[in-house]
């Protein structure tokens, strides 16, 4: 799986699938995530 730009596990790629396909055993990982929910009324 090639990623590019924003994997936000919708329409542009799951971060599962991102992560099985990049991570090697002895790998390490640093995970930095925001969440930001705008509601429009």
């Amino acid at each position: 799986m090639k990623t590019k730009g924003m994997i936000d596990n919708r329409q542009n790629g799951l971060v599962g699938d991102a992560l099985k396909a990049h991570i090697t055993k002895g790998s390490k990982l640093s995970i930095a995530a925001a969440h930001f929910t705008e509601k429009a009324v």
